[in-house]
């Protein structure tokens, strides 16, 4: 994906229990007829606080086309009017991992 066509985005974990996170990437982009699909998958790697993160610390997140939705385009501010054609969608990229425990974290 282009970064000219980012609009935002935001990428939280929860820890589960047992060693076990929920890694949740969302990313917000311009829809415009002229602007790119979201990627089919994304790249998080882990770093476990002593080396460099390694190929084997990356994981793969894949997007399924039932997490992009359009997301509507509210104005809190009277004086403000977006563009009739503005169009803004969502992309989840979700996956769960399970990490031993270190000293350091994640």
């Amino acid at each position: 994906m282009q970064g000219t066509h980012l609009v935002g985005g935001e990428l939280t974990y929860a820890y589960l229990g047992e060693n076990t996170y929920q890694l949740t990437l969302t990313v917000f982009r311009d829809c415009g007829p002229a602007n790119a699909d979201f990627d089919d998958e994304i790249y998080v790697g882990l770093w476990n606080g002593l080396e460099e993160v390694e190929p084997f610390d990356v994981i793969t997140v894949p997007l399924l086309q039932s997490d992009v939705l359009e997301v509507p385009t509210v104005l809190a501010n009277p004086c403000g009017v977006p563009p009739e054609d503005l169009c803004v969608q969502r992309a989840v990229f979700q996956a769960f991992v399970v990490l031993p425990q270190t000293e350091l974290g994640w």
